[in-house]
């Protein structure tokens, strides 16, 4: 209970994340706690003394385990290169297979497009408004990022960026199913990146945030789609990806003029999944048991469970933050 973890605030979860086997640079959190123990020491000695002793002893042995700050980094990067490095053959058999079904595939305009999404996000999160790149996220990717806005205004904190910057792409995964094509993005960026009281304005957080250094991360990006859509040849301009009209936005993510639902993964990529890089794991095996479920629900697939299940979680730790129940009305039994 002594050492609580930060919030996640950066978009993905990722500011002052920690891997599992790397919760250990308590930072401010070890100070706080320290000087605590020595008032108590003094006042109580019975009682602080022997608490003091034994918050030295532990946080001796602990940091001889894990190391500095700076090793800890350097092994978190090697991790991350580590599980999501591929070999360049992997990456053209993966292009290869997707120009198969889809002629006008293009790599590097899915880079571009990744990127200026990447853009779009960072700034929609900075805003605290998601509406700009409701479009391209899927339901429960926009359930993800809303409910963690929430969480972070119910701390009276706010996530302050400034200069994203996207340094390299990599594709290093592809998925195909008979439901969903997935496609692994590896984004290595940068971000200056701080809290600050929610009570903030966009230019004072962005004041607060160009203050600190820009840190570089590594994250997996997973875009969806349905099989057999095509790449639009005017695809990089915008607008509905099925019609090519001119797309706003709305809460139903609907076409005004064709009708269509933008975000519904059947007429364009639709990012589904945000995954820090330590933390990638590919999904080289079938699901255990899910072969066996197909045979009752033809139709059941890994892809829409993960999306549920996502949407699900989120919607939990909303109904628990705000103790409102009803919040988990539409995903779960009474």
């Amino acid at each position: 209970m002594l050492w609580g973890t930060a919030a996640l605030a950066r978009v993905g979860s990722g500011e002052h994340y920690r891997s599992d086997n790397d919760r250990s640079d308590g930072g401010d959190g070890d100070l706080g706690l320290l000087v605590d123990l020595v008032f108590l020491a003094i006042r109580y000695p019975v009682i602080g003394v022997p608490l003091l002793l034994l918050f030295i002893g532990y946080t001796v042995y602990r940091r001889s385990q894990s190391g500095n700050g700076s090793t800890r980094k350097a092994i978190d990067r090697m991790e991350e290169q580590q599980r999501t490095a591929v070999s360049a053959t992997d990456a053209s058999g993966w292009v290869a297979r997707l120009k198969e079904k889809d002629p006008l595939f293009d790599l590097l305009a899915r880079f571009d497009k990744a990127k200026r999404h990447f853009l779009e996000v960072q700034g929609a999160w900075f805003r605290r408004d998601l509406t700009p790149a409701r479009p391209f996220l899927s339901d429960a990717s926009h359930q993800r990022l809303s409910t963690q806005l929430k969480l972070l205004d119910a701390q009276g904190i706010r996530d302050a960026l400034a200069d994203p910057q996207v340094l390299d792409l990599q594709i290093i995964g592809l998925e195909q199913s008979d439901w969903f094509d997935t496609v692994h993005i590896r984004v290595k960026a940068s971000v200056r990146d701080t809290d600050v009281p929610k009570s903030f304005t966009d230019d004072q957080a962005l004041a607060a945030a160009r203050k600190v250094a820009p840190e570089q991360f590594v994250e997996v990006w997973s875009f969806v789609r349905k099989p057999g859509v095509h790449t639009r040849a005017d695809s990089a301009q915008g607008g509905c990806p099925n019609c090519g009209a001119p797309f706003s936005g709305g809460a139903a993510n609907r076409c005004e003029s064709c009708g269509a639902i933008v975000n519904s993964g059947n007429y364009d990529w639709v990012l589904a999944e945000i995954t820090q890089g330590l933390e990638f794991v590919r999904n080289d095996e079938g699901v255990e048991g899910l072969a066996k479920a197909r045979q009752a629900d033809p139709a059941l697939n890994s892809e829409m469970l993960e999306d549920r299940a996502s949407l699900c979680f989120w919607r939990w730790i909303e109904a628990q933050s705000r103790a409102e129940p009803g919040v988990l009305a539409k995903v779960a039994t009474v």
